[in-house]
């Protein structure tokens, strides 16, 4: 009974640390899985007891090192301002290779879809084929909507015409988005390289070198396109967030945070998400309410003003409603491409939504888009050029997905009631990426090299082309070759990104830091984003997590824990 009893309490001592070490240990065998066939139900078993020892005991080891006394800590007392100057020179200086060498800025899918939409280009006539589904037909235009954030757009168009006024060509227009980036996201990680390097100089300069060198940050202010804004407003939120959770009865950091929300929230649709961990977090914590209703009503109100008034006078056509049905659809299509039985009225019924035997057909089980575009949404001729807005939103309104929703998610139910296997599979496919590292799979939308597909190719980009493009392909070749280095191999998977944060979540539970697990909880939405997102194992989405991650290592090497839980140092509560 006593060998009960100790067991039951290191069980409860222990469990968040456990809990995620069983977690990762079943991504590893899933994932192990996919690629090695046959293996017995008990090697199974013994790995999954055998990988989770070794996790939990990895997590201690951190935890000892966290709980160490002034570990690498030496503060500085330099004046912030300075050294904020000197560590935005050192970035933008590190970055300028990347952005020279692919002068005039890469110019590819999403951005020049911004482009073409703000401008409300003519598209090139042609026919352009997507899984099924043609588009294109001749006298055709790119009408806005809010798919990429209308505000990014706003950005990125504003900026783009700001570069034809100062130089009358494409080129200084292009490049004017890539000086913008490079300031706006230089700007941001190097007020978190301030914030590190005042509490612990060490840790500030390893970030730094960090932020520097690690070659996907350049890469991102060198695109033409909404990720450098994105990177940058997820900066800005986790400096809000970190003054905040340090001193949350400071009426200033309680208006930066609420500022910084609210710039996090037009730059990102799925930031929502992120924004509602630090709430559910603080509110779970009891974690200075007050101070919370009052940063979050005025960002409230103008996300409203947003999107219900600002959006529609703007003329901007909402978000595609499909976008956010990746896990359900995905399920179903795996379902049919499974050949399992559907009864007649469920065919007919999903009949209404989708083109079920394209469905079947283009499934894959770590990509939405193919299914996405068999759903019928957008009639054949919508982009026809000339249609109004209140036109245009009329026959969005009339798609079936947007009349039927709710029927939708009921018909979804019903399918997955009799199918819960092959649901589950469909989730751990679109998904396991995001916890496992192992096979070192690393995907990336972002390159050096631009290119538009023909339908993008309007009369905005006639002309485009890069500078210095034999240099461009041999930097290239030699970049593909860095990032295959095997600690550069091992940062650029988005299983290695989503592990960390998911020990370092469950660490400060452990250690019962307050201030830890609000902003290690926030960090975990980005993971829960990636989990619903459309493509597996895309760094895209793990983005966040690389700024997140040293400000949160940060907190953990420089705290004292026992001086703050006694005395509530840090953690005001209301």
């Amino acid at each position: 009974m006593t060998y009960v009893k100790k067991y039951c309490k290191f069980v409860w001592r222990h469990w968040s640390t456990l809990f995620v070490a069983s977690v990762l240990a079943f991504f590893s065998i899933f994932g192990t899985l996919q690629r090695i066939d046959g293996l017995e139900i008990l090697p199974i078993m013994v790995y999954f007891v055998i990988l989770t020892v070794i996790i939990f005991f990895f997590e201690q080891y951190l935890i000892k090192i966290f709980k160490a006394k002034n570990y690498l800590v030496a503060r500085c007392e330099k004046k912030f301002t300075k050294l904020f100057i000197i560590f935005m020179t050192v970035l933008v200086f590190s970055w300028a290779p990347y952005v020279i060498i692919s002068f005039p800025g890469v110019v590819s899918w999403d951005g020049a879809d911004q482009l073409n939409a703000f401008f409300r280009e003519a598209m090139p006539p042609q026919n352009i084929d997507f899984y099924g589904t043609t588009y294109n037909y001749s006298n055709q235009q790119f009408y806005l909507t809010n798919h990429h954030p209308y505000f990014t757009s706003l950005v990125l168009g504003g900026i783009f015409k700001l570069g034809y006024v100062i130089d009358n060509n494409l080129a200084s227009a292009s490049f004017s988005i890539i000086v913008f980036n490079t300031l706006f996201v230089a700007s941001s990680l190097s007020l978190i390289v301030t914030i590190i390097y005042h509490r612990a100089k060490k840790i500030g300069i390893i970030t730094l070198l960090f932020f520097s060198f690690f070659p996907i940050f350049p890469i991102i202010v060198a695109n033409v396109n909404k990720t450098a804004l994105s990177i940058g407003a997820t900066g800005y939120f986790v400096v809000g967030l970190y003054l905040y959770i340090m001193k949350p009865a400071c009426v200033r950091n309680q208006v930066i945070l609420g500022i910084t929300m609210i710039l996090l929230l037009l730059v990102r649709n799925d930031s929502i998400i992120l924004i509602g961990m630090f709430i559910v977090s603080s509110v779970l914590l009891k974690f200075s309410i007050k101070s919370l209703v009052f940063i979050l009503t005025p960002v409230f109100i103008v996300f409203v003003i947003w999107l219900k008034l600002l959006l529609p006078a703007a003329h901007v056509l909402p978000t595609e409603s499909v976008e956010s049905l990746a896990v359900p659809a995905q399920q179903i299509a795996r379902v049919l491409n499974h050949n399992k039985e559907l009864s007649v009225e469920q065919r007919e019924q999903l009949e209404n939504y989708v083109k079920i035997d394209m469905m079947k057909k283009v499934y894959n089980p770590s990509f939405y888009d193919p299914v996405k575009h068999t759903f019928k949404y957008y009639p054949d001729g919508f982009w026809k050029s000339g249609k109004s807005y209140n036109l245009n939103k009329k026959i969005i309104a009339k798609a079936y997905i947007n009349k039927h929703k709710f029927l939708f998610i009921k018909l979804w139910i019903e399918v997955g009631w009799k199918n819960k296997l092959v649901y589950i599979n469909s989730f751990l496919h679109n998904m396991y990426h995001y916890m496992f590292f192992l096979d070192g799979q690393s995907k990336t939308d972002l390159s050096l090299i631009g290119g538009l597909v023909p339908y993008e190719n309007t009369q905005l980009f006639t002309g485009y082309h890069q500078g210095f493009k034999t240099s461009l392909l041999n930097f290239q070749k030699k970049y593909e070759q860095f990032i295959k280095l095997p600690g550069l191999k091992l940062l650029m998977t988005t299983g290695f990104w989503g592990s960390l944060i998911s020990i370092l979540f469950a660490i400060t539970i452990e250690m019962k830091y307050v201030n830890g697990i609000i902003i290690s909880s926030t960090a975990l939405g980005v993971l829960l984003i990636a989990f619903i997102s459309p493509v597996d194992g895309l760094m895209r989405y793990v983005y966040p997590l690389l700024i997140f991650t040293p400000i949160i290592i940060m907190l953990l090497l420089t705290t004292n824990l026992n001086n703050v839980n006694a005395k509530k140092v840090n953690n005001i509560r209301e």
